[in-house]
């Protein structure tokens, strides 16, 4: 009983930040193997520092983000861990090295939320993936999609 108590309160005070990296990304409906990719390139992606991932339609990627963060609210939450995610959706997959992906004009876009930080090796991995399963011209870090 008291080493739950005390598990709680560590996770509340001391890993909140990085919260979304500790939940089964089954759960949060992510694809974790490379064959999961469409052959016809989506609007965009989300990828998770590991180089999961899950589509985006166009206008999808608040959507989704907000459907994930929901999943990993519930996961905390069902475990008796208080989670308070960032108002912000882009914001809490930022903080939780996610970055947002758009397929556009030949290219493939990606912002981490910081021009200073870059994406991880598996999430480089799936963007130049992507660039050449799409036949794109480059992979770009951009704070601009619109």
């Amino acid at each position: 009983m008291l080493f739950e108590k005390l598990y709680r309160q560590y996770m509340e005070e001391y890993l909140l930040e990085g919260m979304l990296g500790d939940v089964p990304r089954k759960l949060l409906k992510v694809s974790t193997s490379i064959q999961d990719i469409p052959d016809d390139p989506p609007y965009g992606f989300w990828v998770d520092h590991s180089g999961n991932f899950t589509p985006v339609p166009m206008m999808g990627h608040s959507p989704r983000a907000e459907a994930i963060i929901a999943r990993s609210q519930k996961y905390y939450n069902d475990r008796g861990i208080h989670y308070a995610p960032n108002p912000s959706p882009y914001s809490e997959m930022y903080q939780n090295n996610w970055i947002r992906v758009v397929c556009r004009n030949g290219a493939i876009l990606y912002n981490t939320g910081r021009k200073a930080k870059k994406a991880t090796q598996s999430q480089s991995k799936f963007l130049n993936f992507c660039k050449e399963l799409y036949d794109m011209r480059e992979v770009l870090q951009s704070d601009v999609f619109n």
